[in-house]
């Protein structure tokens, strides 16, 4: 066994991961990409170790019908672009997303789930938002690219065509112009994240208290999405999200309920307001894509989750610790989520006393550093000066 290809050696832990699943009840998928890679490795592995096939039985007896099912679906996905005719195919894109697909951050491939083509495509999109976003790590996804949709053989492919990461130029700018878009037009900005981003409430904030929202929250646990959550085995959670459009009045609660089922994660996941249709359309960003963000926050959205906690100040709510907090399924591991504490300075420039104590000259912004981003600083970022007409350094150990 100590000279299997890789190939073997994932098909081993594949079979241990699915035979659990197997038993649980629940719906676990593999990578298509990762058997393309190793479709051979496969192929010759399956061929000539039949005794390992049935040697699995100690792995417990779902396996090996699922194990044969393993093999069927990778046998008809390898050849999905086949010219043998297929009633359900619709892919009025198909020249471009072959082009496309040979690009793991431009295309994603999600074989169609039991819950259905849609949740299968909002899977996909998902899927294909983060390996963008691992593009433009440095920087941002700018809003504007086309969707493509294309299901061909049980499988579903979304491509993102002209897209592009914004220039820090660009986000600098921007900052301004979203801002004053969201006092001129603070109900124009609701109607969006409600009704096109996904979100189900939303409130302006005078200040960080987000009791509103957690209000919301409870009400929604008694709602029909949250019933029909629980009667299926699922876990129903109500995500708060507290953020700004860029400017200190520019503060906002906004709600996000959702079902989790095994195994979590992104694919146990299901949001309660998505109307995502089955064709080629304008790429923008939904509420469950930006929930599953690993974007830096600086100048962007804020996706982490606010802990509503009745006993202490809603002003000082702590933030879920996101990896752990998207990935859970049951009520105890909700429980056991770490926290962060909270620190009004935190990804909070907007407020002119916190980019005070940051900016001033002496030991104050060198302590504020220090506790809040963990930066031992000797001196400010040197900057130009209209008035010297020069650049100055300024040090804040004085």
């Amino acid at each position: 066994m100590a000279d299997k290809p890789i190939a073997s050696k994932m098909l081993i832990r594949f079979m241990n991961i699915f035979s659990s699943a197997a038993i649980r009840g629940d719906i676990m998928f593999w990578s298509w990409s990762m058997y393309l890679k190793h479709k051979h490795d496969f192929s010759n592995f399956l061929s000539s170790n039949q005794s390992f096939v049935f040697n699995m039985s100690h792995i417990g007896t779902p396996t090996y019908g699922l194990l044969l099912l393993f093999g069927k679906i990778c046998g008809e996905a390898a050849d999905y672009w086949s010219e043998s005719f297929d009633s359900s195919k619709e892919c009025i894109s198909e020249d471009q997303v072959k082009s496309l697909s040979k690009s793991t951050d431009k295309c994603k491939s999600v074989r169609i789930r039991d819950d259905g083509e849609k949740e299968t495509f909002i899977l996909c999109k998902t899927y294909l938002f983060s390996a963008l976003q691992k593009k433009c790590e440095t920087s941002r996804v700018k809003d504007a690219s086309e969707l493509l949709y294309c299901k061909e053989r049980g499988v579903i492919h979304c491509c993102v065509k002209n897209e592009k990461c914004d220039t820090f130029e660009v986000i600098n700018k921007n900052i301004y112009v979203k801002a004053k878009e969201y006092l001129n037009n603070t109900t124009g900005f609701i109607n969006n994240l409600v009704e096109s981003v996904g979100y189900k409430t939303f409130h302006p904030l005078k200040n960080l208290d987000a009791t509103n929202c957690a209000t919301d929250c409870k009400d929604q646990e008694d709602g029909e999405f949250a019933q029909n959550c629980t009667k299926s085995r699922g876990l129903f959670k109500c995500r708060i999200r507290r953020d700004k459009r860029f400017c200190h009045e520019c503060r906002f609660c906004c709600t996000l309920p959702m079902c989790v089922k095994i195994p979590g994660g992104k694919e146990g996941t299901h949001f309660e307001k998505v109307d995502l249709k089955l064709e080629v359309q304008e790429n923008t960003k939904t509420a469950g894509e930006l929930f599953f963000s690993n974007g830096h926050r600086s100048k962007s959205e804020d996706y982490y989750c606010l802990k509503p906690e009745p006993n202490k100040d809603p002003k000082k709510w702590e933030q879920y610790q996101m990896e752990k907090y998207r990935e859970l399924y049951t009520q105890e591991m909700l429980e056991s989520v770490p926290t962060f504490k909270f620190d009004k300075r935190l990804n909070n420039f907007d407020d002119p006393k916190v980019l005070k104590s940051f900016t001033q000259v002496g030991k104050k912004s060198l302590k504020a550093w220090e506790e809040t981003y963990n930066l031992w600083m000797s001196r400010i970022p040197s900057f130009y000066s209209t008035t010297k007409k020069g650049f100055i350094c300024g040090n804040l150990k004085v």
